[in-house]
């Protein structure tokens, strides 16, 4: 079923048709062979599925604009159980969320990776001595 949300922005994309699968492994299996280009679900469960199932083609195109929110879940007959999980996880700090998120996801968002970091201070590296050689070649 789809939300209301998104019915109306198919209006917008109308090229884009939305196939119904049983389940996200489906759905990222699907996506992981070429059956289906993209899929839209939580990230974090995402990641623990293609981490889970092995999946090595897919990347996470991106943010989707919602909060992936931590919890933690009991048993409705553990009234005692589910008060304690809820205060340990309010306790949690914004900061340690921010670590527990990473950690999870296992991947740096909005970040400039090592390598790209390497190679542009590398190649600026190779302009600058290139231009200082040039400048002391044409100076003499």
């Amino acid at each position: 079923m789809l939300t209301k949300s998104l019915r109306s922005n198919l209006i917008f994309y109308t090229l884009i048709a939305p196939t119904p699968v049983s389940d996200n492994r489906e759905g990222l299996r699907g996506v992981s062979t070429g059956i289906f280009d993209a899929m839209i679900l939580n990230q974090m469960y995402a990641s623990y599925i293609i981490e889970e199932q092995g999946i090595t083609n897919l990347k996470i195109a991106g943010k989707s604009g919602y909060l992936n929110r931590l919890s933690a879940a009991a048993s409705i007959k553990d009234p005692i159980l589910s008060g304690i999980l809820e205060k340990a996880v309010d306790q949690i700090t914004p900061r340690t969320k921010r670590k527990l998120y990473q950690k999870w996801l296992d991947q740096q968002i909005d970040t400039v990776s090592s390598t790209l970091l390497t190679t542009l201070l590398g190649f600026i590296l190779c302009i600058t001595t290139l231009l200082t050689i040039f400048w002391s070649w044409n100076i003499s």
